[in-house]
């Protein structure tokens, strides 16, 4: 799950990411239960300001910083794998 920029004065949105991160994490758990793979559901906070999830820090990556640094940065390593891979395939 990856939030971009929900800071708190508007906090609905927030909870409701935060929501669907127990939501989306008891399924996965009750999946594992009944043999599936082991799936984690993982909340991505991107905030300057305010990128804890104290309601959940265990399942939260927090990063300070804006959407577009964050983006960035992603894509740098998305494109670093990528060429990996076709190195060692």
């Amino acid at each position: 799950i990856l939030e971009l920029g929900c800071g708190t004065r508007v906090p609905v949105v927030r909870q409701e990411t935060e929501c669907v991160l127990q939501d989306a994490s008891a399924q996965a758990e009750q999946c594992e239960q009944e043999g599936a793979s082991k799936d984690r559901v993982t909340l991505i906070r991107v905030n300057p300001d305010y990128p804890l999830n104290p309601r959940d820090p265990n399942r939260t990556i927090s990063l300070q910083c804006t959407a577009l640094v964050a983006l960035e940065s992603i894509d740098l390593e998305m494109q670093r794998l990528q060429i990996e891979e076709k190195q060692f395939s």
